[in-house]
Formats: structure tokens, C-alpha cells, sequence
């Protein structure tokens, strides 16, 4: 299977998407956040896995001030960013088969499996990382994606190779051997701080309205919705 691990480390995902997602941190630590302290996990240390430029580990940084945190990154152009942005926490390169990755409390990996060729494999790996794993999963299967095309756009524009309803994306880390402890939907289209469009504003009305009476059916209708999970 072809390798495409050369857009993360050459620069070219960072030309891609311009901010590594850095705009989507706050929303994606925010929610972190909940499922810790809403199912009551305690944890001295904590890594992101796939941490990009570091902003994510900042805020839960601040949140949880007694842990230690660490950030990991395929790609020495993220990592060295993180480092000289956030000169109090620890940042470090590794390899996609995560050998390099230290043993934590929690692990996470956020928007991150989809984009690897063996991700049944990685998350196999993944899950002795840490007690406590915490996955955010983009939900790309929906109805309006599939009829407009837009899975070839992802696979070409920010590098998923593989795509996920919330079922699917549950089963796959059952298959793998997580247990499901908590999950939750994170609302992207809503909560990213990324630059607005005319087109987004204006798919986000009936994306709203639908939602008022079920996320899960507006997700399969228009997308809009990832899943962070919490396992064991």
C-alpha cells in the first residue's frame, strides 16, 4: 500500500490547510475536557498524539495545572513550531508505529486515524499507549457529502483515507479492542473558528433546524458532526 506519510513531513500538509487546524483547538479541548471531569478520570500525564503545532495540549494545560502533558508529531516542522510556542511543555517527534511514544495516563489522538493505511493496526498499537484513550473521529459519511462528492475532495485536500458514520467509527474501536466508556458529538460546522463562507452559513441553516430535533439524523443528512470518544 502506497505511503502518504510525505505530505505530513515535507510541508505540504501544512501549505494545505494553512493553520494545521489550529482554529478547531479550543472546540476539541473543550470537549476533552467535559468527558475527563464528566466521568471523573484522574491522570498525572497526558499526551496528544498527531499534536500538530501544540494548542489543544495548551488548554488542557491550563486546565489540568498538576498533570504533565506531551505532545507527539510525525513531522519535526509541527513539533518544532509547538516547542517554540509553548517553551513549558514537552514536544517531541516520533514514527507512525508510535515505538517512540512514552506510556501515559490518557492518550490522545484527535482527527488522526483516519489519515493512516493501516489504521486497525494503529489503533491496536494506540490502545497500550495509555490507560485512557480519547479519540476524535470525523464523520464524513453523509448524505449530502456522498451525493455532492465530497470524499475524493477530503482524500485530496487534508489526506483521509478512510471514512466513518458514528457506527462504524464505535465498531472500528470495539474491533480493535477499546472499551466504550463515553461518547459525545462535537458540532465542527458550529463550534470551529475557522473563516466563515456564504456557502457554509447558508448550509448550516436547515443543518440547525434539522438538529433541533436530532443531531444524529442531521449528521447523516448534511454532516457537520464529529464523535469524541472516551475508552478504556
Amino acid at each position: 500500500m502506497a505511503d502518504n506519510s510525505d505530505r505530513y513531513t515535507d510541508g505540504s500538509y501544512m501549505e494545505a490547510t494553512q493553520t494545521w487546524h489550529e482554529e478547531d483547538a479550543p472546540f476539541k479541548a473543550r470537549h476533552v475536557e467535559a468527558l475527563l471531569r464528566d466521568n471523573k478520570i484522574e491522570f498525572e500525564s497526558l499526551a496528544d498524539v498527531g499534536c500538530g503545532v501544540g494548542t489543544v495540549l495548551r488548554l488542557l494545560s491550563d486546565a489540568f495545572a498538576d498533570a504533565r502533558f506531551t505532545g507527539y508529531d510525525i513531522t519535526e516542522v509541527a513539533t518544532a513550531a509547538a516547542r517554540e510556542r509553548h517553551h513549558d511543555l514537552r514536544f517531541e517527534t516520533c514514527g507512525r508505529d508510535l515505538a517512540d511514544v512514552e506510556r501515559h495516563d490518557v492518550a490522545l489522538a484527535l482527527d488522526v486515524f483516519e489519515h493512516v493505511p493501516d489504521y486497525m493496526g494503529w489503533l491496536e498499537s494506540f490502545r497500550d499507549l495509555a490507560r485512557y484513550k480519547i479519540y476524535h473521529v470525523p464523520l464524513d459519511i453523509h448524505c449530502s457529502g456522498v451525493i455532492r462528492g465530497n470524499l475524493t475532495a477530503a482524500r485530496l485536500s487534508v489526506g483521509h483515507l478512510h471514512y466513518f458514520t458514528r457506527g462504524t467509527a464505535l465498531a472500528t474501536l470495539e474491533d480493535t479492542g477499546h472499551r466504550i466508556i463515553d461518547w459525545r458529538w462535537t458540532a465542527g460546522a458550529f463550534e470551529g473558528q475557522g473563516p466563515g463562507s456564504l456557502k457554509k452559513t447558508v448550509a448550516n441553516v436547515p443543518r440547525w433546524l434539522v438538529s433541533r430535533a436530532s443531531v444524529r439524523f442531521a449528521q447523516r443528512l448534511f454532516g457537520g458532526w464529529s464523535l469524541m470518544v472516551l475508552c478504556e
